[in-house]
């Protein structure tokens, strides 16, 4: 098992380094400040992977969200020291495994890199309730065929091969997804695809 650490902080870099040592498998562990600091494919040699983010930058974000997309199987946890709702979403979005929001002692990290190594996920309690409790419409304002539409689009498919699969025209697909979006008071279809995920 490999492991790479991605922080700013040379203490937490140096901590844990010092920590997934002490695991019998885990093979190797590379420290680095930044993701700009490695090459983009040498991360799929990776099995875990740990990022600290202090700041909302965006290629970091793009990296991980890239990362995910082409390998799913790699474990994600992120201490995200913005507390943002974007980082948020992205995380709920790419099923990223670990989401933080604190420093936690050693043994509390430790029981939260096993339950994501066994397959689980581990948000932060205040994150779970941010996703519960965020002010969204209810989904029982649309009809049936918006929210069919609603849940094709959150598959990322277009107008086009939505109305194909529920054997509509494109132009009412377009209305439906108009309509969605003014329902839910969403800005963009990304936004419907964020809210859509949050019900699943």
């Amino acid at each position: 098992m490999r492991i790479l650490v991605v922080s700013e902080s040379f203490m937490t870099r140096e901590s844990l380094g010092t920590l997934f040592e002490q695991y019998s498998t885990i093979r190797e562990v590379i420290a680095i400040k930044s993701l700009s600091k490695i090459d983009k494919r040498e991360l799929l040699n990776f099995s875990f992977i740990f990022i600290e983010v202090v700041d909302k930058n965006k290629d970091e974000l793009d990296t991980i969200s890239l990362l995910k997309r082409v390998s799913p199987n790699i474990k994600v946890m992120i201490l995200d020291r913005t507390k943002s709702n974007q980082i948020l979403e992205m995380a709920i979005k790419y099923k990223i495994e670990g989401y933080l929001l604190y420093v936690i002692d050693k043994e509390e990290f430790k029981y939260h890199f096993e339950k994501i190594k066994n397959g689980k996920r581990v948000y932060e309690s205040e994150a779970i309730e941010k996703i519960i409790y965020n002010d969204i419409k209810s989904i029982d304002i649309l009809s049936k065929r918006e929210r069919q539409v609603l849940d094709e689009l959150a598959k990322g498919l277009n107008n086009k091969e939505i109305g194909e699969k529920l054997y509509i025209a494109e132009c009412t697909v377009k209305k439906h997804v108009s309509n969605i979006l003014q329902k839910l008071e969403l800005k963009n279809r990304q936004e419907a695809i964020i809210y859509n995920q949050k019900l699943s």
